[in-house]
């Protein structure tokens, strides 16, 4: 299994969905092979909530994303782990959890 460049953003984006909900679990599969990432997202931030200027929206002030476990899944458990970016990954969704 090879990552391209939408399989960073496609892992980034699940990552980014798991914010605030403890350790979990992420994949992405490719023909017989499932790579599964366990994940430990969270977002601080305040709510925007002034009477006269407040949208009652999140602002998010801080964010951070630990890969915790990468493992890799396939039928005949012959599978040849591939590199792995957790860098990258890491990186991409707390981008994503700012911009929000």
């Amino acid at each position: 299994m090879k990552l391209y460049e939408r399989d960073y953003a496609d892992l980034a984006r699940k990552c980014a969905d798991c914010a605030n909900a403890g350790i979990s679990a992420v994949s992405v599969e490719k023909k017989d092979e499932t790579l599964i990432l366990t994940v430990d997202v969270t977002v601080d931030g305040y709510t925007e909530d002034d009477y006269y200027n407040g949208t009652g929206g999140f602002i998010p002030t801080n964010s951070d994303c630990r890969i915790i476990d990468v493992e890799l899944c396939t039928l005949d458990d012959n599978g040849k782990m591939p590199y792995i970016d957790q860098t990258r990954i890491e990186q991409e969704t707390k981008e994503i959890l700012l911009t929000i």
